[in-house]
């Protein structure tokens, strides 16, 4: 779940123990969606404090006063004036339900105005957008390593399944994607030591890849656009690969 689901289902949960087991899961491990959950809850605290604001002066005590000041003098007063009153005293309890009402109304519309868009990943775009968020978001060389891996794992996934599709254009787009991706990417993160564990790790994970993609290259023979680019995609792992294994003899 990412960080635009979450937020969305926290506006619509009814309260703060009706999050689902994934929004739960997501909040815990992501420090902007706690704040923003804690912003919102905020929001919700203050709205319920809103009480319905109570006349200065109600009908009854009117009445009264209008009774103390005439004395006990027998004068006759309409029962208009009562029921005047009383639609009067109403009328401010209604005004007051709306003010209320549209108070809530804006908070509202204020926390949707801080929900991210979803990102659009069905162009090259949109894909760099969501590896810059997704990258620039872990607050640690290990957790951008990490997503970086991520992201290439579910490129590579997706390109298969378009292949699968015969989506030669998606393919297309996703070695664009893959070759960015593990030149540019793996590049600015190669120099942080204490990631040489996982830079092997992940060097034998392009090895797999590389061999894996040349195989289906093979199979797609018969789609030669289809092939080209798994093809370029079993080289960029390779390059890739290659770059990992020189950092780590360095």
């Amino acid at each position: 779940m990412n960080c635009n689901h979450a937020r969305e289902q926290i506006l619509l949960a009814e309260g703060r123990g009706k999050y689902t087991r994934e929004v739960t899961g997501h909040l815990q491990s992501c420090d902007e969606c706690q704040r923003y959950q804690a912003t919102f809850l905020g929001i919700e605290n203050q709205i319920s404090e809103m009480g319905i604001s109570k006349p200065l002066l109600t009908s009854a005590a009117r009445l009264d006063q209008i009774e103390k000041r005439l004395d006990g003098k027998n004068i006759f007063a309409s029962p208009l004036l009562k029921f005047r009153r009383f639609e009067k005293e109403r009328g401010r309890q209604k005004l007051s339900v709306a003010v209320a009402l549209v108070a809530f109304l804006f908070a509202v519309a204020g926390g949707l105005m801080f929900i991210p868009r979803p990102i659009d990943r069905e162009s090259i775009a949109g894909l760099r957008v969501y590896k810059e968020s997704s990258i620039n978001r872990a607050k640690s060389p290990l957790k951008k390593w990490h997503a970086m891996v991520r992201l290439a794992g579910e490129a590579r996934t997706d390109a298969i399944s378009a292949a699968a599709r015969n989506d030669s254009d998606r393919v297309k787009m996703l070695a664009d994607y893959i070759e960015e991706l593990l030149r540019k990417d793996v590049e600015r993160l190669v120099s942080f030591v204490e990631l040489r564990d996982e830079m092997l790790d992940f060097a034998k994970d392009l090895a797999r890849s590389e061999s894996e993609f040349q195989r289906l290259a093979s199979h797609y023979s018969s789609s030669p656009e289809i092939a080209e680019s798994l093809v370029r995609i079993a080289k960029a792992s390779k390059d890739a690969e290659s770059r990992l294994r020189r950092a780590l003899q360095a």
